[in-house]
This record gives structure tokens, sequence and C-alpha cells, in this order.
């Protein structure tokens, strides 16, 4: 046993037994708070659908990371309920019932689209939000029918009949699903010059392959960084003739089993409805992206606080009477939060009182899971050895480092693939997920690209790290750690040492005054960056430590006259002067950055990319060490902290230009802020009292 370990204890009997939890993991996704709601709203209001005929879930939310965990009792009810596929009235029932849901979700979508929020009164306005929600609640419920014990009869009955190699051939729908059909439409778009609006029109038509874009900006910022790569990279798929194929293989396995035939053409079918059901709810969230937006400009409130931190009720208080959170409630919620429906009530805490909820419900399974080996179910044999790279389903800034990062025959290790991770899934050495059965996405394609998976986990994410070297036996269900941790791919780039970095002060003469500058935006940029690593953002310090340290190495190649002005009251040395005309010579008309490049593009390609990239304020798609040395340096006059705004005005003074390039720098800078922040614990304003109170390394 352990320290604060829950035991029974039988005095008669004088034996202690370790007290064990009543749930166990189901599924795990970045996603809003509103969402542990409509989960929950399903199994209180929507129970006339007998998969919602739920009665004990805890839902727990870090960051606005979800963990949902259901009661042994109800998983094992939910394979009961699944003995009613067999019943052909039954099964007509639930594809009426899947189509009726999602032709709602599309009603409301066409609605919304043409629908002039900003004319509509407060009340018209949250009623669609409350109908988008609904909607959502509705369509999940039939997907919790195709997850691993709504279909545990069938599966068995596929299992006792096919080889595994059959089953990876079987289980794959002849039809096209909804992510078939999304990629025939990508395939064609990226024929064509780069168009927004192209862009724009592809989203809305699969709204879905953007779930958890909070912005306009976001979805455009992820689209054109997908369009940018498979543009180069991605393999045309022909599916009219690879089905063809598929229907081929099938008809001849089947030719052996007959009397399988229609529980082999349902499995297929309910793989389908999944996929269709899915594009539905997830795709809710890009169509609530415009009535988020009306909320937040009629309030006042932030709109990603807004989405990531209030329920339902609480966003109609706060259109109808202003009454916002505290941040006090939205720290605390961002910490800790979590949702219990038990014994027919709902309930919902934030912070301390959340996660002690947490720790009595789930017991042994709130601890940290440690050691080498974990256990899935086989989705598609295989057996490959590579290092694993974690990626946090849903979490977007993380996609897009993994499209810059991730390479061939890497493991991608997950909660949960969605169906915007395919171009990285088709990469990958195998697949390991935390959840997910045989019709789960993962499985799917899997088998459509011959890659080994293993899925249902419920603790990779926990148990291994970025980097670690690993075995993926998808013979046997098994993956265990073989080597060290290795650095990530990222962390693996050659940098200079630090005091390389200090002798090139030395070397090109830089002024004091720059230097300082430099060391203070450095400061800052750590600090932030350590932050974000501390609340689960995937980012290499080292990179962003000499991204800032050395930014402006090369600054005096912009200045005309090397001499004292009212903005920098500095008495340049003979030495510093020398310098500056040889600078000014090697790197003619060149910006900082340009020069900085050319100086370190041999040596150190990675970091000559990442600082330019930098520097770049019209680069919108930025990794996120580009980002946060870019964020500390508009952040830092001078050697001070200061906001955004005196920021501004202090560069609108020194520099001349006009008022539209300054509107889109802010307006770059400012979307830059919230993405940072949106995974901090505290706002934009008390960045210079944590920077004071916190623990530079240093």
């Amino acid at each position: 046993m352990k320290d604060e370990n829950r035991v029974e204890v039988d005095a008669e009997k004088r034996i202690g037994d370790v007290k064990k939890s009543p749930y166990t993991f189901v599924w795990s996704n970045y996603q809003t708070h509103f969402t542990i709601q409509m989960n929950i709203n399903g199994l209180k209001n929507k129970r006339d659908i007998i998969w919602n005929r739920i009665n004990n879930i805890l839902v727990v939310s870090k960051n606005n990371t979800i963990s949902c965990y259901h009661s042994n009792d109800d998983l094992q009810d939910d394979i009961e309920k699944g003995k009613n596929f067999l019943n052909d009235e039954f099964v007509q029932d639930f594809f009426n019932g899947v189509d009726k849901e999602c032709t709602n979700c599309w009603n409301l979508f066409n609605c919304i689209k043409n629908t002039k929020v900003e004319k509509i009164s407060d009340i018209e306005l949250f009623d669609l939000l409350v109908k988008g929600t609904t909607n959502w609640t509705d369509a999940i419920s039939y997907f919790r029918a195709t997850q691993v014990n709504g279909i545990h009869v069938l599966m068995n009955k596929i299992q006792e009949t096919f080889s595994d190699e059959e089953k990876s051939i079987i289980l794959v729908s002849p039809e096209l699903d909804e992510a078939n059909k999304e990629l025939v439409d990508w395939q064609e778009l990226i024929k064509y010059k780069f168009s927004k609006e192209n862009l724009f029109r592809h989203v809305e038509k699969h709204p879905w392959i953007v779930a958890c874009h909070f912005s306009y900006e976001d979805v455009i910022d992820t689209l054109t960084q997908k369009y940018n790569n498979d543009k180069m990279h991605l393999k045309i798929k022909d599916f009219s003739h690879e089905k063809e194929n598929l229907k081929k293989q099938q008809k001849e396995i089947l030719t052996k089993h007959p009397e399988m035939s229609k529980l082999v053409s349902l499995m297929q079918k309910l793989a389908v409805a999944r996929m269709k059901v899915k594009s539905c709810w997830a795709g809710t969230d890009f169509y609530l992206i415009s009535l988020f937006n009306e909320i937040a400009k009629r309030t006042g409130e932030l709109v990603f606080d807004i989405q990531k931190y209030y329920l339902i009720e609480e966003i109609g208080e706060l259109l109808k009477n202003g009454v916002k959170l505290s941040d006090e409630e939205k720290t605390a919620r961002k910490k800790y939060f979590v949702g219990l429906w038990k014994n027919g009530n709902a309930t919902y805490v934030s912070g301390d009182e959340a996660e002690n909820l947490a720790k009595q419900e789930l017991i042994e399974l709130y601890e940290s899971q440690e050691g080498n080996e974990i256990k899935g179910t086989v989705a598609n044999k295989g057996k490959v050895v590579g290092v694993v790279r974690i990626l946090e389903s849903n979490n977007i800034e993380q996609l897009r480092e993994f499209r810059r990062s991730f390479q061939k025959g890497d493991i991608l290790v997950t909660q949960m693939t969605q169906p915007n991770v395919i171009d990285i899934a088709e990469k990958s050495g195998a697949i390991v997920t935390e959840e997910g059965g045989m019709l789960s996405h993962a499985a799917i394609i899997s088998r459509e690209f011959g890659i080994p998976c293993i899925v249902g986990t419920e603790v990779a994410t926990k148990v291994f790290k970025d980097g670690d070297l690993v075995e993926v036996d998808a013979n046997t269900g098994i993956v265990r750690k073989i080597g060290k941790e290795n650095k990530k791919h990222s962390e693996t780039m050659k940098l200079p040492t630090e005091q390389e970095c200090l002798e090139l002060f030395n070397t090109f003469r830089v002024p004091l005054n720059i230097r300082e500058h430099c060391l203070s935006v450095r400061k800052l940029a750590v600090f932030l960056a350590e932050k974000l690593k501390e609340n689960g953002v995937s980012i290499n310090i080292e990179l962003v430590d000499r991204i800032s340290l050395l930014h402006d190495l090369f600054k005096v190649v912009v200045i005309d006259n090397l001499v004292p002005t009212k903005f920098y009251p500095y008495e340049y040395s003979e030495e510093e002067i020398a310098m500056w005309k040889h600078l000014r010579q090697e790197y003619p008309n060149m910006h900082e950055s340009t020069a900085l490049y050319h100086f370190l593009k041999d040596k150190y390609p990675e970091l000559a990319i990442a600082s330019l990239h930098s520097s770049d304020f019209l680069k919108e798609n930025k990794t996120v060490e580009e980002s946060v040395a870019h964020y500390a340096d508009w952040r830092t006059k001078d050697n001070s902290v200061i906001s955004l705004q005196k920021r501004m005005a202090d560069l609108q003074v020194r520099y001349s230009r006009d008022q539209e390039y300054w509107k889109k720098r802010i307006s770059i800078i400012t979307r830059e802020e919230k993405r940072l922040f949106s995974h901090l614990s505290f706002t934009p304003d008390q960045l210079k009292e944590e920077l004071h109170n916190g623990t530079y390394k240093n």
C-alpha cells in the first residue's frame, strides 16, 4: 500500500484491502468545459436513447485536457445493450436515428451559416447556441453505441471466425466514409493555387476537420499549413481503385464464410455511421465560432474564455445579465474541473474541490502511471521499433509542430486519433492510442495504411515520454520501452552552447544596450517556455533560449548612424563603431534577422530558419518556439517588460510607418498572445509580476 491509499478494513478478520476504483478510463481529449456538460446532459435528459442509460460517469479536466471514466457496472451493461444489434428491427431503428440526428445537425449548420448573427436578439443568439449543443448531445448518443463495449458481442463473433489478416480486410468499409470523402475533395483542392476562399468552402463542407478551433484565424492557419505541406508531400489516393480491390478481397474471404456476410456488412455500416456521427458533433465547433464571437462582442468577455470555461447556462447569464466568471474561477477551472453524473445528479466543481472529488472517486486510477510496458487491443497486426511522439488529441498548436517535425517511422502515441491527423498517421511506424476499439478511427486508418496499431491502452501517454525508444508488438498487443529516453527530434538539432552565444556578443562587439536587451528578452522567453511546458505544451526550451538570445546580434546593420539618440543615449566605443562599419559592408541592405540567418545557416541551419521565422511579423503559422521568442521581444522595451499597447506606442514613435502597417502588426501579435496564454494559468497583464515571482533558471 501507499500513503493516502483508501482502504477497507475488516476489524474481525484484521485484513486491510486496498479499495479499487469502480471506474474504467474510456476517452481523453482536449475540449471545452461545456462539452463535459453536453455529455452529462445526454445521460440526464435523453434516456429514451438506450445508449444514454448510463448511471455513473466522471469527467475530469486539467488545463482543458479532459479524461472521461465510466463505471464498470455501466460498461458491463453496454455489453448487454450491444446484443440488440443482433435484432434486425433494432438495427434499422439505429441507422434511422443516426440519419435523423445528422440531418438535424446539418439543418442547424446551414441555418447558422445563413444567419447574420449581429442582427438577431440576445434570446435568438442564445437559442441558436442551445440548439447547437443539444444537437451535439443527441448525435454523440449514437456514437457511444460504436464504442468497445457496444460492439463487444459482434466483435466476438467476428474474432471467432476470421484470422487477424482477414479481419484487417473485412472490417474496412467498401464504401467511402466521411473521412474518405473529405480526402477526395482535399486532393482536388490542392491541385489549384492557394486560396483562403477555397479553404473556407472546404471547411464549411467538412467542418469536423477543425474540431477545437476557436477562431477563423486558427482555422485558416491550420488549413494553410496543411495545404502547403500536402501540396508538396501528399500521395494522391485512387479511392475508386482501392475500394474495388477491397471488394474483391472481401468477396473472396466471405465465400469461405457465407454465413457471416450479414454480420460483416453490419460492422462495416456501423464503422461508416460512427464516422458520419462524429463528423456532425465534431463539426459543431466550427459552426459555433460566429455565435461565440458575437456573444463576446456583446458582453465584453474574452471569446476564448467563453469557449473554454463557461457552462451553457452561464453563457445565458452572461448574455442576459452580464454576469462574468471571475478571474479566480477561470484560473480554478483551468487547473481542475470535474463533472460527475451519479445517482441521478449532475455535479460540477472546480479547483481544489474538483481535484479532491477526482481523487475520492478514482482512487488508484488518479495516481500517476509508471512502468515500461503497457497492453492494449490489437487493431492491426505487425511489429516495429521506433521513437515515441506523443500527440495530445485536438491540440492544434502541437499538431502544427508535428507537421514540421514528425519523421517517417515515428510511433504516434495519442489519446485518440482525429481525422485531421491522417497525414501524420500515414507516416508513422505504428499507432498506439489510449482509447478505442476495432471500429475506432485509429483502427480503421491503420488497416487502410497497413500500419501496426494497438488501441485501448488507457495509459500510453502517461507511461511513455516523447523520445522513448519502444517496441510495438501489435501481434500480442504489448508496447514496451526498450531504450533510454532520447531527446525529441527538435531537441537533437545542432545548437550553439550558451557560452558560444555569449562569446559572439564579444566577437561582434555588440553594444551594451543591445546586449542587455537580448538578455532581457531571453529571460522572459525562457520563463514563458518553462511555464508552457509545465502546462503540457511540447516545446524545445533550449531552442527558445538561442532564438531570443541571438535575435538582435546584428541589430547594428540596420542603424544608419551609430551615434547616441534620445532612444539610445549610449556612447559607442571606437571598436563598436569599427565593427558596425564592417558588418554594414558584410551584410549590405539587410534586416538584422536576415544577417543572422546568413551567419548561422551553414553551421546551425535549424536555428537560422527558426530565427528568421520568429522575426517575421507577417508569418502567422510560427512554431511555438518561434512564437514565444517573437512575443517576448514584443513585450520587452530595452530591459523592461511592458504591455503590447505600450510597446506599440513606443515603436510608432521610433519608426515612421503608415497606420495600416501598425494595425496589421498589432492584430497578428495579439492573436499570438491569445494562443500562447490559452495554455497558461495567468493573464498577459500578470506576466511581469509572474516573471518577478517566478524561478528563472539561467
